[in-house]
């Protein structure tokens, strides 16, 4: 982590484990006392019949997550592009936003533009309850995702009481996240 001692969270390397899975790669380590430390990620070569001409390809509307419309929240901006590109990849209408004051203003301005929320719940200045409790008084029935590195008894009450529909824990976004929204937002699976 990146964070004074103290505020961080430590979900760094699950993070990284779980983008380097996804990819079926893998991680190496190389560590020794007062010689710092070394990591190698592996990733497979790809078949260069496979390699892209677009930059971007265009939306699959027959994609399981086709259609609905998703406002993330991470204060993290590798976070925020990695889980962006996941969503996109299902077929979701992705909205990502490091800021949960401008997100929040996204939806103040147009109610209707969402189908569901994710928020971080470990951001500075507006904390993921917050932002659960500020769309639920803009738009009742939003669903809103909280992710956290760590899902404490205390959290998981509040955030039933801010109207939160789903906890997932932050280092499993890259395997649970997909499937979390098809089922929230009961879309059949592909």
């Amino acid at each position: 982590t990146t964070k004074p001692v103290g505020q961080g969270t430590g979900l760094g390397l699950s993070v990284v484990h779980g983008i380097v899975r996804a990819h079926a790669g893998a991680i190496a380590i190389d560590t020794a006392p007062g010689q710092g430390t070394s990591f190698h990620l592996y990733f497979p070569l790809p078949d260069p019949t496979d390699v892209p001409t677009q930059s971007e390809p265009p939306i699959d509307h027959a994609l399981p997550g086709a259609g609905q419309r998703v406002l993330y929240i991470d204060d993290d901006d590798v976070m925020v592009a990695m889980v962006e590109r996941l969503l996109q990849r299902a077929g979701f209408r992705v909205t990502a936003s490091t800021d949960a004051a401008a997100a929040l203003a996204k939806v103040k301005a147009d109610p209707g533009a969402f189908d569901a929320v994710v928020t971080d719940f470990n951001m500075p200045e507006i904390s993921g309850l917050d932002v659960a409790r500020q769309i639920a008084r803009l738009c009742p029935g939003l669903p809103v995702v909280i992710s956290s590195g760590y899902l404490s008894d205390t959290l998981r009450a509040q955030a039933t009481q801010a109207g939160v529909r789903a906890l997932m824990q932050k280092e499993n976004t890259f395997e649970e996240l997909t499937a979390l929204l098809l089922k929230l937002l009961a879309v059949p699976a592909a």
